[in-house]
């Protein structure tokens, strides 16, 4: 089965080609579509009647202009000939057949339109173009639509604010300020330290003079 736009397109087309077909045919110059033409009836049943002049019985002529007795011969080449509709009231007779007409109605007269319409399940048909030209044969593209925005790119982030320099404090380290002390006192007494042999020296030295005191205070208190 067709997709639904394609039917639906397909139900413009067609009741726009009764449309052109209506006005085609209420414009012609026929018997019934000249602004004189009438009906009398008689024996034989209604008759078309040229009624130009019948305001004047006396001399009016009544002559038959009747399809059924060559009036569409007589039509075509009658100088007096005058469409009694136009484009505009054939089309607008048209529209309001359409809208006011149940479906049995229209398929009466319109079988396609009305079967294109039960397919559609629609009670009146899509209005036909204001157009003389015909709809195509292809229903027209639907719509594009536009794309979605994309979403913006997330901002850079905000760069890290530099860290602050390490503040400085006015209370020194004690165990630095006692290294520092002790360096600095070595420099300063290193001039003055004797060298190895001479503090052996002197240490040997004085256990002597200890041994002497020793041995004299013995000897005194023998």
């Amino acid at each position: 089965m067709k997709p639904e736009g394609q039917v639906r397109h397909k139900l413009v087309q067609v009741r726009f080609r009764h449309l052109k077909r209506e006005i085609r045919g209420g414009l012609s110059r026929r018997p019934q579509n000249c602004v004189h033409n009438g009906t009398v009836r008689g024996p034989a049943g209604a008759l078309h009647v040229c009624m130009k002049g019948a305001d004047s019985p006396g001399t009016w002529e009544g002559s038959p202009c009747d399809e059924r007795y060559g009036g569409d011969a007589r039509a075509a080449k009658c100088p007096l000939f005058a469409c009694a509709r136009t484009k505009e009231m054939l089309r607008e007779g048209f529209d309001g057949f359409l809208d006011g007409a149940s479906l049995p109605e229209i398929a009466d007269r319109y079988p396609d339109m009305a079967a294109l319409m039960w397919v559609l399940n629609e009670e009146v048909p899509p209005p036909a173009p204001l157009t003389d030209e015909e709809p195509s044969e292809e229903p027209p593209p639907p719509p594009v639509e536009p794309p979605a925005p994309e979403d913006p790119p997330p901002p850079d982030p905000a760069p890290e604010p530099p860290a602050p320099p390490p503040e400085e404090s006015g209370v020194e380290d004690p165990e630095d300020d006692s290294e520092d002390d002790e360096e600095e006192l070595a420099r300063s007494l290193a001039p003055f330290r004797p060298p190895t042999w001479k503090l052996l020296l002197v240490s040997a030295l004085l256990y002597v003079q200890r041994r002497v005191e020793a041995m004299l205070e013995v000897m005194r208190r023998g």
